[in-house]
């Protein structure tokens, strides 16, 4: 899948959420919010930079580029990843409420990564790599057991 198919397919989902304000916005301005906000195709770069300042970060993404269930993004993981003053932009852009925003962006981001990523293995060795591979995998599951 094209990158603006997975962006078209994401902004059908938001659309399609259960919130009101989201239901009745155009396609279209859903699609180039989300790509604005998220910084079109180089949102893997700005997956890497992130996950190389928050360890956290890293073990969620990890869930969105191998096969499973992806792993929930938090309120603090959006602003680590997309920068400060990007959720309130995708607000004003789409004229909805910031906390509206925030769960379509936190739903949005792991859905896109995992796309990008399914098709794409070698997206998902370098993320890895940048973690330390498997042995770092282990190693961040053995420091959240022994917490």
């Amino acid at each position: 899948m094209d990158f603006n198919s997975i962006i078209n397919h994401v902004a059908q989902n938001i659309k399609n959420d259960s919130h009101e304000a989201t239901s009745s916005l155009d396609l279209s301005s859903i699609a180039n919010a989300l790509n604005d906000t998220i910084g079109g195709e180089g949102v893997i770069d700005n997956v890497k930079s992130a996950m190389m300042h928050n360890d956290n970060l890293s073990k969620t993404v990890t869930t969105w580029v191998k096969e499973g269930a992806n792993a929930p993004l938090d309120v603090h993981a959006l602003e680590a990843f997309l920068g400060q003053g990007k959720v309130e932009e995708f607000a004003s852009k789409l004229g909805i409420d910031k906390s509206i925003a925030s769960d379509s962006l936190m739903s949005a981001i792991p859905m896109i990564i995992d796309q990008m990523t399914s098709s794409d293995t070698s997206l998902a060795d370098g993320l890895l790599q940048k973690i330390g591979g498997w042995r770092g995998i282990l190693e961040m599951i053995m420091r959240f057991f022994r917490k």
